[in-house]
């Protein structure tokens, strides 16, 4: 786990634990009501300001910097915010996400032991290995990018990652820590004249999913790795295939093909023309690791990308409110069990503390920021 002031770059900055309830005096600007820390108005230490100056919060001259700035005025302005807590061997990982309400950067916080770090774009990356890992899949749960071919290029490349495969399973069959992913035309040669392709390999699925087979023997190799080049997903060093090492990593992902399902779409244009379209989707155990998507002409090889996750929890954490106070109490310890019920509390706008929590509550505010409690 990082040391807040270790390791920082331009986009991460980090505030003690200590020294969160007294963030807001430094910002230039209201605080949200989705503010996640306490209102402290007492000054903090010299050793607190140095370990803010330290984390790249606070300049030199003792005044916020603009990233954190920035960062804390998308946190003011949101009005949608998630809560991702995952216990994994031992290790809680806890972040927040806020989303901008006018577009722009995700902004996430990770509580560390000592600190809490800031990070401005979210590290979507990051936050989708935590889910990954979690569910046991490791790093390889996700595709990170995704990439258009034709046809013809996308079976020339299904090949490529079948090699890789035979490749990696040998490898694990003598025990061995690395393997040569490099590979010669005679070799993808070899995988199209072969008649017994089955479902095991990605060249019968990706030729399965196109809505007109090809023959294999027709496929024009050369061409195809051409068109790989030009798209960076392999190289050619003399007679030599260098496949890039974001095919490797998918290679690695689809070591296993178990499940492959279409679907075909079908739309009228307005001069009754049909268009149709299919999407494929191809399963390792019950995760979907690779959909692909053709309108007959080229192929789009897809995986889930951080802004789709976060559109997904975005859609998930519409409960907002209700997330806040259970997750809350989960922290605070907070008793489930119904207890008698108190007197009613003064009207809101003379309420200075949480009737819930005992925190100090903003002037207006509509529910506390520590408990989530609406007032």
């Amino acid at each position: 786990m990082k040391v807040y002031g270790e390791n920082l770059d331009m986009n991460n900055f980090s505030i003690p634990v200590e020294a969160l309830d007294y963030i807001h005096q430094w910002l230039p600007f209201e605080a949200g009501d989705l503010y996640p820390f306490g209102f402290e108005n007492g000054s903090v230490s010299g050793r607190l300001e140095a370990m803010l100056t330290k984390g790249q919060f606070l300049s030199e001259d003792g005044k916020i910097t603009e990233h954190a700035k920035e960062t804390f005025r998308v946190v003011s302005d949101s009005k949608k915010t998630a809560k991702l807590r995952f216990l994994a061997d031992g290790d809680l990982l806890d972040f927040q996400v806020f989303f901008p309400t006018n577009g722009g950067n995700i902004v996430s916080f990770k509580r560390g032991q000592n600190a809490f770090f800031m990070e401005n774009p979210a590290p979507t990356n990051e936050i989708i290995d935590v889910l990954a890992d979690f569910s046991g899949t490791g790093k390889f749960g996700v595709i990170q990018s995704g990439f258009i071919l034709t046809g013809e290029e996308s079976l020339v490349l299904a090949a490529i990652i079948d090699l890789i495969r035979r490749k990696i399973f040998l490898s694990l069959g003598k025990d061995e820590n690395s393997f040569d992913v490099k590979m010669s035309a005679d070799e993808l040669n070899q995988v199209f004249a072969r008649e017994d392709l089955g479902a095991t390999w990605l060249v019968w699925a990706i030729n399965s999913f196109l809505p007109e087979e090809m023959k294999l023997e027709n496929v024009n190799i050369s061409a195809s790795l051409s068109g790989l080049v030009e798209k960076k997903l392999v190289k050619k060093e003399n007679e030599e295939i260098i496949p890039s090492e974001e095919v490797v990593y998918l290679s690695r992902r689809l070591l296993h093909l178990n499940c492959l399902y279409m679907l075909d779409t079908f739309e009228l244009k307005e001069n009754n023309e049909a268009m149709k379209s299919r999407l494929s989707v191809i399963q390792n155990g019950i995760r979907d690791i690779l959909l692909l998507e053709t309108d007959g002409r080229e192929i789009a090889w897809k995986g889930i990308s951080g802004e789709v996750l976060f559109s997904i929890l975005h859609g998930v954490f519409s409960s907002l409110n209700q997330q806040d106070k259970v997750e809350a109490k989960a922290q605070t310890g907070s008793s489930d069990k119904k207890a008698p019920k108190a007197p009613p509390p003064p009207p809101a706008e003379a309420l200075e503390k949480c009737p819930e929590c005992g925190s100090k509550l903003k002037p207006g505010a509509k529910f506390c920021s520590k408990c989530g409690e609406t007032i």
